[in-house]
């Protein structure tokens, strides 16, 4: 299989997120996550911070107003706690 879209750096990666509106308080630990989680992983959390899509879309990819990137480590952090029981 061949992909059209060419992969992209992890800063790169942040600056997308930032681009669709994710609130990024500190770079370094963003960084750090996407590098150590992984931006496929961590989208499953993030999920919960798009906006609805519009009709016939399945995801918008635009961050709800005021989302921010460690509320998705939040939220990561405790599933995998949880997860753990």
């Amino acid at each position: 299989m061949r992909y059209s879209k060419p992969p992209l750096s992890i800063p790169d990666q942040l600056q997308q997120l930032r681009d669709r509106g994710l609130v990024v308080q500190s770079e370094q630990v963003a960084l750090n996550a996407l590098s150590l989680i992984g931006y496929y992983r961590l989208s499953a959390y993030w999920l919960f911070f798009e906006e609805p899509p519009a009709a016939g879309e399945t995801r918008s990819h635009r961050f709800k107003p005021g989302s921010g990137f460690d509320q998705v480590i939040e939220l990561y952090n405790k599933d995998r706690l949880i997860g753990c029981w």
